[in-house]
């Protein structure tokens, strides 16, 4: 595919030194976080040269373990992107939430691909190439890194399905694969936040340093946090990982981090009572024979207004 869109650019009127100075602009532009590859299929999008179109899959077949997949999707939720460091540099990664008409899935975008969707919106579809597929906490995800390409709106493609409205509903009406949905509630149990080494690459738990996909890694440091729900109508069990943690405690990364080894007393006492606005995904947790919701939004309620 390489060759084919250097070809393309060739038939633009672009001579290969140029194409070499272009590619070799935006790998620095982008701070050494994208290959050659990625540069490539960058500055292809912006000159409107695209490669072969391949066969697309829909998002009900794709299964963890695929590679090369290729699909077009409409964007449903878009969440922050964040930046961490490794032993090679600083990465960054950004999560999408997608769909077409067979189902939708957990978008999970790595430097390279960060880049690709920097002016993606809430509504767009896109046309993905390139990208493999995991398993992520239960669920198939689909990750996107250097060998992958992200066209915005391509044209010719329209995915009739609607971009999710977030509903409040009260916990006791919640069901299992609710999705994007709305409480408001206080919090009456809060459990200490757990904190774990993990592999900046592929997200696995790190122990001694070492990952079992990509051997000695400097890990980053994630957590995740439990705590009990009230609405007045009944209680659940929500999970807050690392970012949304940050933004139930109200600190940064490194505000986090820096309790490890200390106390938590203090944030858990604060937050004890508080009424919160929480946007997630209500999932059944066998092992336990609850409902559970995984957090993907927390906010402070306002008095005012709620």
């Amino acid at each position: 595919m390489t060759e084919e869109i250097r070809l393309k650019l060739q038939a633009t009127g672009l001579t290969d030194a140029q194409i070499e100075e272009k590619v070799q602009a935006k790998v620095q532009e982008l701070s050494g976080l994208i290959s050659a590859e990625g540069a490539l299929h960058i500055i292809a999008n912006e000159v409107g040269v695209t490669a072969s179109e391949p066969e697309k899959m829909t998002i009900k077949s794709i299964e963890a373990g695929a590679m090369d997949i290729n699909f077009d999707a409409k964007v449903l939720d878009i969440y922050e992107k964040r930046t961490f460091k490794r032993k090679d540099g600083t990465g960054t990664v950004q999560t999408l939430f997608i769909g077409d008409t067979s189902g939708k899935i957990r978008f999970v975008c790595w430097d390279t691909a960060t880049a690709m969707v920097s002016t993606v919106q809430v509504g767009d579809t896109i046309r993905v190439s390139g990208a493999y597929a995991k398993d992520g906490r239960g669920n198939v995800e689909v990750h996107c890194g250097a060998r992958a390409n992200i066209e915005r709106n391509p044209e010719g493609v329209s995915i009739d399905i609607p971009v999710s409205v977030i509903e409040r509903i009260d916990i006791k009406d919640a069901m299992p694969g609710d999705s994007k949905v709305e409480f408001l509630a206080s919090i009456v149990q809060f459990y200490d936040t757990r904190f774990f080494d993990q592999c900046p690459e592929c997200r696995k738990r790190v122990t001694d340093g070492n990952c079992e996909v990509h051997g000695t890694v400097e890990p980053a440091v994630s957590y995740v946090t439990n705590v009990v729900l009230d609405d007045g109508t009944g209680t659940m069990r929500a999970v807050f990982w690392k970012s949304q943690t940050n933004q139930l405690c109200g600190k940064s990364e490194e505000e986090m981090v820096s309790l490890r080894e200390g106390s938590f007393e203090d944030v858990r006492l604060s937050l004890l009572g508080e009424q919160v606005v929480i946007v997630g995904v209500v999932k059944e947790n066998s092992m336990f024979n609850r409902n559970e919701l995984v957090v993907n939004r927390v906010q402070r309620a306002e008095p005012t207004t709620e």
